[in-house]
């Protein structure tokens, strides 16, 4: 008897694991952003779909490879990377443990790609593994340069009017005024125009 009642836990557990793993696989497949996984050496243990369109290798290239090597652009870079990845190993705690990060990263072509990045550690078997999500914000750091721009170009040529002149947001507040406009009406920027 004691034999089918361990056989029936047993097929229970492998059940309740099937269902975690295909959960997981679900989850992990459907986010918008690159989940990587690294062992306690740096060698890459998971790497989603996501993570093979940002940085442009397959599953089967990087699978137990080092990470950084082939997506940490700059020298120097790499080499923050190796002293912080030993704090790692040794205690899980690290600068941007639990903090999101900005800095560049390399596509297997060989283009710079800005990204956010966000580290996690996880302890398996008394080793501290990193779980990486990574978030391309490649685009979104042109659009705010091109904001940046556009602004900067208004601002000069509010500079080369002579009457009051005024650079105001949707919502009516003031974002740049030339010196006409402050000397007539001593208007300041983020006042209601």
């Amino acid at each position: 008897m004691e034999l089918i009642s361990d056989l029936t836990d047993s097929r229970a557990m492998e059940e309740e694991l099937r269902e975690r793993k295909e959960t997981l696989n679900a989850i992990m497949g459907s986010t918008m952003d690159a989940i990587v996984m690294l062992d306690a050496q740096g060698n890459v243990t998971f790497w989603n779909p996501v993570a093979e369109q940002l940085f442009g290798y397959s599953r089967e290239e990087i699978l137990g490879k080092k990470l950084h090597w082939l997506v940490v652009p700059e020298e120097a870079q790499y080499q923050a990377y190796r002293e912080a990845f030993r704090r790692f190993q040794l205690t899980g705690k690290g600068n941007a443990i639990g903090k999101t990060i900005k800095l560049k990263a390399k596509h297997k072509d060989g283009r710079k790609l800005d990204v956010e990045l966000s580290i996690s550690a996880l302890r398996i078997e008394d080793e501290w593994h990193a779980v990486e999500i990574v978030r391309d914000i490649s685009e979104r750091k042109w659009l705010e340069e091109e904001i940046r721009r556009k602004e900067e170009r208004s601002r000069l040529m509010l500079k080369g009017i002579p009457s009051p002149a005024w650079l105001v947001s949707r919502k009516c507040r003031i974002l740049a005024q030339n010196k006409a406009a402050a000397a007539l009406f001593g208007t300041e920027v983020g006042d209601y125009c």
